[in-house]
């Protein structure tokens, strides 16, 4: 158990420091890769962590990420929760705010909030990939939603190949090789 614990805290500090350095990304400007399909495109997203008057947002979001890690998810929730009340669409306070809901075992929440981060970042690929695993192993059927979201994830990125590959695992799970062959061809393996 302390292994999958420890295991899941190393998991947890990668994707925070993968979506950290997105951020600061690209001669201090914050962006995301856009996913659509344009290899090299970025889209910039809001400066809150590189300006000098929004140093404040940066060490209190790094004080939520370490209570986070630490295992404290109801002082890191609060803490998230009270940034995004000034910060409404930040893109890491959603995510890491969607993902501490799912931790806890709140998918409602957590949805919630993933559905604000799509909203306000319709090209960011690992919100629809988390949300459609959200809903095809947390909600009563739940496939319905998540083909759905993925359909509509790839509408606004222009069949992104990660999303394509969401699908081809599903397909593959629930064995349907027409299907994934067919989204096989699509990416050319």
């Amino acid at each position: 158990m302390k292994q999958k614990i420890k295991y899941i805290s190393i998991l947890s500090i990668v994707l925070i420091a993968i979506l950290l350095f997105f951020l600061f990304a690209n001669d201090k400007e914050e962006v995301i890769e856009n996913n659509n399909g344009n290899n090299g495109e970025y889209q910039i997203i809001d400066n809150n962590y590189e300006s000098e008057e929004n140093k404040e947002l940066r060490e209190q979001t790094l004080i939520a990420v370490g209570k986070a890690n630490e295992g404290d998810k109801e002082g890191a929730l609060a803490d998230y929760l009270r940034l995004l009340e000034e910060y409404p669409n930040d893109l890491l306070l959603l995510n890491n705010t969607a993902v501490l809901y799912s931790d806890m075992g709140q998918w409602n929440k957590s949805e919630e909030y993933y559905l604000r981060l799509l909203e306000a970042y319709p090209g960011f690929v690992q919100g629809y990939r988390m949300l459609a695993y959200l809903y095809q192993y947390r909600f009563d059927n739940g496939e319905e939603k998540a083909l759905a979201l993925i359909e509509d994830g790839l509408s606004k990125t222009n069949n992104n190949p990660d999303l394509i590959r969401w699908l081809i695992g599903y397909y593959t799970e629930i064995g349907d090789e027409e299907m994934r062959n067919y989204y096989l061809e699509m990416i050319g393996e």
